[in-house]
């Protein structure tokens, strides 16, 4: 009798060992899959949106809101904006789209860099803003000019800049209430000088300009790339090479290629 009752005891105590360890499993599967569904929720893609496009403020990313090596970079190359905008900006803010990669960074051997965007027509009553900043945050430049009434691709040559050490920092404002600035549709970005080797300056010499894409591709120089995309466009405004390479290098910063096809703006 008492050996049966010890082995009634011995099959109670398996069973609660079985049901913990069966609760404990299930927990930790609970557990996983909370962790897994945060870690994608919190990817990169899902929190940050693509900067390029223009927003309503300079505000910096929220540290709750962005991963922490993403809060040195500027904000976007796209546009963001919450605010409704006066008559005088009656376009979508994320039509002004700054043509850099998606990090932001540009990187530029020239003394007097041109940067570009894909703009909505925007108003030749308008006035935009370009300022850039150099490492410290001090002004190296700042110019307001007004919309060209047209939509297409917008470049905008920089002057010679004071030689720094580190990046620049650049914003274009799109003013659409100058008594209120915090309607600015804004894009911006970061300029990275770099030296070239004497190697690439001399095939560069004797490159043709589509030669000249491919070399400044490989050594990552964007904005000389973008410059030279744009004086085979000027000269060559429908052909499919010149077409298809711009299509290839927007493509390559997941940008829209229909970009291509947009007219480059007279300055």
């Amino acid at each position: 009798m008492l050996n049966r009752t010890y082995r009634q005891i011995g099959y109670i105590t398996m069973g609660v060992a079985s049901i913990l360890t069966l609760s404990l499993g299930d927990i930790t599967a609970v557990v996983h899959a909370q962790t897994n569904s945060s870690s994608s929720s919190d990817s990169l893609s899902d929190v940050v949106p693509d900067r390029r496009k223009g927003g309503a403020s300079r505000s910096s990313p929220s540290p709750t809101t962005a991963p922490a090596d993403m809060l040195e970079a500027p904000e976007r190359r796209k546009p963001a904006a919450s605010r409704p905008l006066t008559n005088r900006c009656d376009f979508n803010p994320q039509e002004v789209i700054a043509l850099i990669p998606r990090n932001l960074q540009g990187m530029t051997a020239s003394n007097s860099p041109s940067l570009f965007f894909s703009v909505p027509s925007i108003s030749s009553l308008t006035p935009i803003e370009i300022i850039v900043r150099g490492p410290k945050d001090e002004l190296i430049y700042k110019k307001e000019f007004k919309g060209k009434g047209q939509a297409g691709i917008m470049s905008l040559q920089l002057p010679p800049l004071t030689k720094v050490e580190g990046q620049y920092h650049w914003y274009l404002s799109v003013i659409c209430n100058q008594t209120d600035r915090a309607y600015d549709v804004v894009v911006e970005g970061l300029l990275q000088p770099i030296q070239i080797n004497s190697t690439i300056a001399q095939q560069l010499e004797a490159a043709t300009p589509a030669e000249k894409v491919k070399l400044y591709q490989s050594q990552n120089l964007w904005h000389e790339t973008l410059t030279t995309l744009a004086t085979l466009k000027i000269s060559q405004p429908q052909d499919a090479t010149t077409l298809s390479l711009w299509s290839d290098v927007l493509k390559s910063v997941d940008l829209d290629p229909a970009i291509a096809q947009q007219p480059l703006l007279p300055h």
